[in-house]
């Protein structure tokens, strides 16, 4: 895996090319609504945070759940590690 690389002006993970591409994809839609229908790009705005609040524990609990499934792979796979195996990955 390759690590990521720093940004030199803000000292911060510089973002991919697809996940810059989305968010200027994001922007224009939020823009071509805003002239369409401003009241529904305005709720939608506001809507968001509230929204991604909600799901955050949803989040956390699916990161908690595969931790888990991980814990569990590792202990079923332990007596072949033991033994010499070595996936292949």
């Amino acid at each position: 895996m390759r690590p990521n690389r720093v940004n030199a002006e803000t000292n911060g993970p510089e973002l991919p090319v697809m996940s810059k591409m989305r968010i200027l994809i994001v922007f224009l839609l939020w823009c071509l609504l805003l002239v369409i229908c401003w009241p529904l790009a305005l709720l939608a705005l506001l809507l968001f945070p509230i929204l991604w609040l909600i799901a955050l524990p949803f989040r956390f609990l699916g990161a908690a759940v595969g931790g888990l499934l991980a814990l569990v792979k590792a202990l079923f796979l332990l007596p072949a590690r033991l033994l010499g195996y070595k996936a292949k990955s």
